[in-house]
């Protein structure tokens, strides 16, 4: 959690913070000192756990625990009391490889990199899906239950924090999304798509799948291998 906080108080053991005789919600509090509200996983107060909505007073005081990996968002808690009933995500443009690598393993990921922050923030609320970013201003947007900071740099990196932080192992159906537009993918006959295809690609390849909703084929050539090479370097 210290990640997330001011330079200037990062290394304190407490931190005071003065409310000067006003009422704030602890969310508010917390979010104010740095700490995005979806990265909270507990907040305790004279030993019990309070919620975000929980008034924060001139000498009262709280301990901030971070999310114990992994999350099970199908639980429900007093900081998030609606579980997800499926896992989703949706990918901000700080992140879009990632949502590319995600749908290789087949986890239903939106992405789209003219999305808006609050576009992308209504579509996680509405659609319940979980917000995957590096940008911490967007974490804190008032609505959002389900969310993780993405702290590694690297696409293969970002992907392997993310299985294990929600524990997506028997979720992932590789091959079976669209990279491109989240698509689910099917087989389809080679002589229906015989016309679509270069005189090599007949040749040389029999199995092949197209995309439901934006029509791409895939076939299981060098460009295939490469896709499953990466999900392996991923861990997966």
């Amino acid at each position: 959690m210290r990640f997330f906080l001011h330079k200037a108080i990062r290394t304190a053991e407490f931190l005071e913070y003065g409310l000067k005789n006003r009422k704030t919600s602890i969310k508010d509090v917390i979010e104010s000192i740095g700490i995005p509200h979806t990265e909270a996983g507990s907040i305790i107060h004279h030993g019990k756990q309070v919620g975000f909505g929980f008034y924060a007073q001139q000498g009262l005081h709280f301990r901030i625990e971070a999310i114990k990996p992994p999350l099970d968002v199908f639980s429900s808690s007093l900081l998030r009391p609606e579980p997800l009933t499926e896992i989703k995500f949706i990918v901000d443009l700080n992140a879009g490889r990632l949502a590319k690598l995600l749908r290789m393993a087949g986890m239903d990921t939106a992405y789209d990199p003219e999305f808006s922050d609050l576009d992308i923030a209504e579509k996680a609320c509405n659609e319940k899906r979980i917000l995957l970013t590096r940008d911490t201003n967007l974490l804190k947007r008032k609505h959002l239950e389900f969310a993780k900071y993405v702290k590694s740099i690297h696409p293969e990196d970002q992907l392997r924090e993310v299985v294990e932080f929600f524990d997506l192992g028997r979720f992932l159906k590789p091959l079976t999304r669209c990279s491109m537009c989240n698509g689910l993918l099917e087989k389809t006959e080679k002589k229906d798509i015989v016309h679509r295809l270069q005189p090599k690609t007949i040749l040389y390849y029999e199995n092949f799948l197209i995309c439901s909703s934006c029509d791409r084929i895939y076939w299981s050539g060098s460009h295939l291998e490469g896709i499953m090479g990466l999900l392996k370097k991923s861990g997966i």
